[in-house]
């Protein structure tokens, strides 16, 4: 029996915000979404695409996901974390400074279904 091996990308999501752009930012949060998703790539499109998509599956109105915009963080390492605000008119961020998603890319490698992480080994 021979196993099929490909090189993925996996992103863990954190979302502890969902329903944040439709109830203010004082508003307290019981939904939100911790988990890892297969994607295509870890392009910046790539990556907004899935964090709406998981945000609309959990509740978050599809009319605020348009405002869904990377930031910058110091915390973050640009080449394996992105960080998302999401900001829509006419509500406000006033006290609020965690981001709406924090994602982190990892390559790994898919066997059969099964996921390994992929670290480079210097010789």
């Amino acid at each position: 029996m021979s196993s099929t091996v490909k090189i993925v990308t996996l992103v863990h999501m954190s979302l502890p915000r969902i329903g944040a752009a439709s109830q203010g930012a004082f508003a307290m949060h019981k939904n939100g979404y911790e988990g890892t998703r297969l994607v295509e790539d870890a392009e910046l499109e790539t990556i907004r695409k899935e964090v709406a998509k998981v945000a609309s599956e959990n509740g978050e109105p599809t009319a605020n996901l348009q405002y869904l915009e990377q930031i910058n963080s110091h915390h973050s390492n640009p080449k394996k974390t992105l960080e998302f605000q999401l900001i829509v008119p006419g509500t406000s961020l006033v006290g609020r400074t965690d981001p709406y998603a924090i994602c982190r890319m990892e390559t790994a490698l898919d066997v059969d279904g099964r996921y390994f992480k992929v670290e480079e080994i210097k010789v």
